[in-house]
């Protein structure tokens, strides 16, 4: 399916169980992607290229996390996946992560001509430990 502009800003809680280190990996396309972990960049795909692939990784201690994602979609075919593995390569739960009420999803329609994401620091490959911290244990 093809689609003219516009962002989409998901949020979610993932739940932590076991302290390790775990892999996140992002694919889109006509357009780009940013995931964040709190405040931290886990991976920002510039939205004005044709989309890809991109990866980062954490070191995470048991919790509770909230994290986001969005996407940027500049036209095209509409397509994202986000993936977490944990450190033995096996995908993590759907099960450990859950949505804030009301509306995870905010879905802002086309972008004006005129607009532009905000500029990000560049991702950095891992994250230190200390750099995160679960809001919840």
């Amino acid at each position: 399916q093809h689609a003219e502009r516009f962002y989409v800003h998901y949020r979610t809680f993932v739940t932590i169980d076991k302290e390790q280190d775990y892999s996140f990996a992002l694919r889109s396309s006509g357009g780009g992607a940013q995931l964040r972990l709190g405040n931290m960049i886990v991976f920002d795909d510039d939205p004005y290229t044709e989309g890809g692939e991109g990866s980062g990784r954490a070191h995470l201690k048991p919790g509770i996390y909230p994290m986001s994602l969005s996407y940027y979609h500049l036209g095209g075919p509409v397509s994202l996946q986000m993936e977490m593995r944990d450190e033995s390569g096996e995908p993590y739960p759907a099960e450990h992560f859950r949505t804030l009420p009301p509306g995870p999803v905010s879905f802002y329609g086309q972008l004006p001509s005129w607009a532009a994401p905000v500029n990000a620091p560049a991702a950095p490959n891992s994250l230190p430990p200390s750099d995160i911290a679960p809001i919840q244990r």
